[in-house]
Formats: structure tokens, sequence, C-alpha cells
């Protein structure tokens, strides 16, 4: 399990959510990332390959290409507050 931590910059508040395996850490980062909160860093388990923040903005950049070219694309994740 990884942890992910964010800040919503309107409320000056932090989270942190778990996220097991990379589909996990890429969808809840672009959620993040689309929610327009700032994606803070990302700590992985032991034994994981580590992703970087800067990853997973470079998949949103691409998934948000790829829409507006009209390539569809599946949602990775949704968030609750």
């Amino acid at each position: 399990m990884s942890l992910i931590f964010s800040r919503r910059p309107s409320t000056d508040t932090w989270q942190y959510r778990p996220a097991f395996g990379v589909r996990d850490i890429f969808g809840i980062g672009i959620a993040i990332l689309d929610r327009g909160d700032e994606l803070i860093c990302i700590s992985p388990n032991k034994g994981e390959h580590p992703i970087d923040v800067s990853q997973v903005r470079s998949a949103k950049a691409n998934r948000d290409r790829n829409l507006a070219h009209g390539i569809p694309c599946a949602p990775l994740q949704t968030l609750e507050d």
C-alpha cells in the first residue's frame, strides 16, 4: 500500500489516501489533480516501484490531450470528500 498526500488550496487542508498498486496511484493522483488540488507526494510501500508526482502529472496531461482529440478515456477513480 502506498500513501498519496495532497493539499486543497482553497481550505489549506491536507489529506492522504491509501493506494493499492500502480493503477490506484495513477487513478487517485489524476482525480486529485482533476479536482484542482495539489498533489504533494507519493510514499511507496517497501518493495514497490516508486512513482513520482511528475509521472502522474504527465499521465494526466496525456489523458487530457487524448480527450481533446476525441479519444475516449475511462475514468480511473473518483474521490469523495
